[in-house]
Formats: structure tokens, C-alpha cells, sequence
């Protein structure tokens, strides 16, 4: 799982003109894929909306409880979301506010996903209050139950 965890980050917009960053994003590209922003799949120039793609597909996960693109394998995923604009199933028991963040993040055009600002204001108002006075074990009981 630490493999996953340090890809997954290595895969995020690394910016810059130096090789470094270019070769652990390819190094990434084949275990990765189903995080990544299209553009990043059909190795076109990108910037920091492919970082809020990849956010989109972590939120469906933390909705959804599943693995993305599960059964494929990264060269599928590539030809799903690279190159035929196929995007995740958002099942219709998640919040409607949060399906609605997670379409725009996978907005095939870069420029039509929001920022990170963007998401932050849209996901703030979702913010359900914990009693201050709980301990941190007992808010989290709560939380699943």
C-alpha cells in the first residue's frame, strides 16, 4: 500500500522544466492511470486542473468505497478516459452538491474544472458541525454510525 500512496502523490502536477519530474510521472503513468487527468493519459501538455481531475476520482472513492476503473488494467483505462472520454459511474446515492463537484472535476476540457478554491467553497457548506466537547474517538463513532 506505501507504493500506492507514493505514486498516487508522484502522479499529482509536478510542474517545472526539470527531467525529474517528467520521469516519475511516466514511471507512474502505468500503475496510475485510473487517477489521471486525460490530457496527463495522451501525454499533452497540462497544468494544475489535471491535479483536480485526479481529486475528483479521490472523491468518488471516498463516496463509492471502490477501487476506479476496477477489473481494467491501466492500458484500458488509458483508452476509457484518454481516448473515448469515458468517465467513473457516480451512483445515485451519493450527495447530489457532491456528485455535482465531482462532474466538473472531470470535465474533459481543463479549463471548464474548477479550482481548488472552487471546490473548497463548494464543499464547505456540506461541513457537518461536531460537538467541540466530544473526544476525537467518540466523533468519529458518530460519524459511521
Amino acid at each position: 500500500k506505501l507504493d500506492y500512496v507514493t505514486c498516487r502523490r508522484s502522479s499529482l502536477h509536478l510542474g517545472g522544466s526539470s527531467a525529474l519530474p517528467s520521469i516519475l510521472l511516466n514511471v507512474c503513468v502505468g500503475v496510475q492511470a485510473e487517477w489521471m487527468a486525460p490530457e496527463v493519459l495522451r501525454n499533452e501538455p497540462s497544468d494544475e486542473k489535471c491535479d483536480v481531475f485526479s481529486y475528483g476520482v479521490i472523491l468518488w472513492e471516498l463516496c463509492t468505497l471502490q477501487q476506479p476503473w476496477e477489473g481494467m488494467n491501466a492500458m484500458q483505462v488509458v483508452g476509457a478516459v484518454g481516448f473515448q472520454s469515458r468517465r467513473l459511474d457516480i451512483p445515485d446515492n451519493v450527495d447530489p452538491a457532491v456528485a455535482e463537484i465531482i462532474t466538473r472535476c472531470w470535465q474533459t476540457d481543463p479549463r471548464a474544472r474548477p479550482s481548488f478554491a472552487e471546490i473548497m467553497a463548494a464543499l464547505k457548506p456540506l461541513l457537518k458541525p461536531v460537538p467541540a466537547n466530544q473526544a476525537p474517538r467518540q466523533r468519529v463513532q458518530q460519524a459511521e454510525g
